[in-house]
């Protein structure tokens, strides 16, 4: 146990290439600090995460059994844990809190074995809720199961994944905590002047667009651009002009550029690739567009709600409970070209509902309190009480 001023926490992760996970750390890299805790970030990689951390002041260990895959690696985890477990033996930690499913598994072992106070988990969706096989689900899911033994608290950022847990049998409901992700202040002001101030786009093709529509993800499976990009083709049969602007980089790049190609929406089209600061140029679209599969609470959606912006987006995690179909938002299932392509249509013909979507939609921002500050206090206080818990007589033993 820390007997220093401030309680140690590692935030331990799989990769540190920016994503929505390395977003939710860097916040309480840099918030957790007014509440008396000292982060630490331990990682994979030398990436968007680490620069960030370093920025606020935080040690960063980079983890070299967690660069590459956010899958489980076989026999060569046993040399990660190890690598966990001498990093967490010499820290001194009172927290050790892990963040996505290699990480978050690992981190937890390493931690139980050493005997530290406080074992916390944030699932930014479970991954046994991607599309996979039957027996990975299965294998997944009880890996699931025996690192939620391991943990004091399972924190969920939507209500929909604390859903998820719970019919999967990972443990005793008192264990999970639902904390939604916010946007911190500063960030916050940026989207406002940026949507102030913002002028369109400017495509690869050097053309102009009657109608722009813009997405922000980074390019896995799991995003389900393949949708949006089919969507497109739909919607150039209504309106000509209108293109689409993709910001992110990832894996599927070049899948979705032969996607594109093959529903003849080449100069519809334009992948931006990823940007430092992809609302410059976001701000200035006619509508949002979120297609993903699977999500806990994507940070992308509540930048958007936050400027204001028209929002067509899927009916998955955590989006239903900070979005109303038909009254914040038009909110349409998961893997329907179709329904896309009917949604970004309706709105590019009612501009007035449009416009009334987007304001709604900053309206349920403001009203929900979806800020980084109180995701920060209220994971701090998380914290606290299992600390106070655990040091109390007769307190909560070891997770076990």
């Amino acid at each position: 146990m820390n007997s220093g001023q401030m309680s140690r926490v590692l935030l331990a992760i799989t990769k540190s290439e920016l994503g929505g996970a390395q977003r939710y750390v860097a916040q309480l890299v840099r918030l957790l600090p007014r509440h008396g805790f000292e982060p630490v970030v331990a990682c994979g990689g030398n990436g968007w995460l680490v620069d960030r951390a370093r920025a606020a002041g935080a040690q960063v260990i980079q983890v070299r059994g967690l660069s590459g895959a956010r899958t489980f690696q076989g026999l060569s985890e046993l040399r990660t844990l190890g690598e966990l477990g001498r990093i967490i033996r010499g820290g001194d930690y009172d927290v050790v809190h892990g963040n996505s499913t290699r990480a978050g598994f690992l981190a937890r072992l390493a931690a139980h074995r050493a005997r530290v106070p406080v074992v916390v988990f944030t699932a930014h969706g479970f991954f046994f809720e991607e599309r996979m096989n039957g027996f990975r689900r299965a294998t997944y899911a009880a890996a699931e199961r025996l690192a939620a033994r391991w943990s004091d608290a399972i924190i969920t950022v939507s209500e929909a994944d604390r859903a998820a847990a719970v019919r999967a049998g990972l443990c005793p409901v008192e264990k999970l905590v639902t904390i939604r992700n916010g946007l911190d202040q500063d960030h916050l002001l940026r989207l406002r002047q940026d949507r102030a101030h913002a002028g369109r786009p400017v495509l690869a093709s050097g053309e102009s667009s009657s109608y722009l529509v813009g997405t922000l993800a980074n390019l896995y499976p799991t995003k389900g651009l393949d949708h949006l990009v089919a969507a497109m083709a739909d919607v150039q049969k209504v309106e000509p002009s209108a293109r689409l602007v993709v910001v992110g980089e990832g894996p599927e790049r070049l899948r979705l550029e032969a996607l594109v190609r093959v529903h003849g929406v080449e100069g519809s089209v334009t992948f931006l690739g990823r940007m430092a600061d992809p609302w410059r140029v976001l701000s200035g679209v006619d509508l949002f567009v979120l297609s993903s599969t699977k999500e806990g609470l994507p940070f992308a959606l509540i930048e958007a709600m936050a400027a204001g912006l028209p929002i067509v987006a899927t009916r998955v995690g955590g989006i239903p409970e900070v979005l109303v179909d038909g009254r914040s938002a038009l909110l349409v299932p998961p893997g329907d070209p179709g329904a896309l392509s009917q949604a970004i249509c309706r709105l590019l013909r009612e501009p007035r509902l449009a416009t009334a979507l987007g304001e709604e939609a900053q309206h349920a921002f403001l009203r929900d309190g979806l800020t980084a500050e109180a995701m920060a206090a209220a994971t701090a206080s998380l914290y606290r009480r299992l600390l106070a818990a655990k040091r109390s007589p007769g307190g909560l033993p070891n997770a076990a």
